[in-house]
């Protein structure tokens, strides 16, 4: 049995699978004693691509401008109230009322 085919198993197949892997132990005469070590202690896992330090830079810079878009869309709500009059607000709080008024009547639990 010493090099022979398992029983049961096609040559083509054999064939193909050496063609793919090598041959013998840990892919033969394909991989390199060198190739082999270099592998054997690779973590198992994925290595951080950046330090705990990058990231807070990144969260903070992300942090400050979403303050930024929120101070600025406040600026600009309160710029359009301002600029409304007191019929155009009475307007805009009877269509709320009424929308909510609609959906307490379609939800009433």
């Amino acid at each position: 049995m010493g090099g022979g085919l398992p029983p049961g198993v096609p040559r083509e197949l054999m064939e193909r699978l050496g063609k793919m892997y090598g041959t013998g132990v840990a892919g033969g005469a394909t991989r390199s004693a060198e190739q082999i070590r270099s592998e054997v202690f690779r973590p198992s896992h994925i290595l951080p691509t950046m330090t705990v330090e990058q990231a807070g830079e990144i969260e903070y810079a992300e942090m400050r401008e979403r303050e930024l878009r929120s101070a600025e869309n406040a600026a600009r709500a309160a710029r359009e109230e301002a600029e409304m009059t007191t019929e155009e607000r009475e307007t805009r709080d009877l269509a709320k009322a009424r929308s909510w008024d609609e959906f307490k009547d379609d939800n009433p639990f």
